[in-house]
C-alpha cells in the first residue's frame, strides 16, 4: 500500500510541476521588461530637455520684451518690478476682508 501511495504521490508531483519550469522564458520577459523601461526614461529625458530649451527661450524673450519696455525683469521664475495696479471695477474680493 505505501508503494502504491508513494508511486501516486509521485505522479501528482510531476503533473504539477514540470521539470522545465520556463526559467529561460522568465529572464527573456525580464530583459524585455527592463529594456522598455529604459527606452521610456530615455523618452522622458529628451522630452524634458526639450521642454527646458523651450522655457529658457521663452525666459529670454521676456526678458528682452521687458528690456525693451523698461519693465521688470525674469529672475528666478517671477518677474521683478512693480506691479500692475487693479483695473478699475474689479469687483473681487481681497483675501482676509
Amino acid at each position: 500500500m505505501s508503494l502504491v501511495s508513494s508511486v501516486s504521490n509521485a505522479v501528482i508531483a510531476q503533473t504539477m510541476v514540470p521539470e522545465d519550469s520556463g526559467g529561460p522564458y522568465v529572464a527573456a520577459a525580464y530583459v524585455v521588461f527592463l529594456v522598455l523601461i529604459a527606452v521610456y526614461v530615455a523618452i522622458m529625458a529628451q522630452r524634458l530637455g526639450k521642454i527646458s530649451r523651450q522655457a529658457a527661450e521663452l525666459e529670454a524673450r521676456l526678458g528682452a520684451a521687458n528690456a525693451s519696455t523698461g519693465a521688470g525683469a525674469v529672475q528666478g521664475g517671477s518677474v521683478t518690478g512693480a506691479a500692475a495696479p487693479p483695473a478699475q471695477g474689479d469687483d473681487r474680493q481681497k483675501v482676509g476682508s
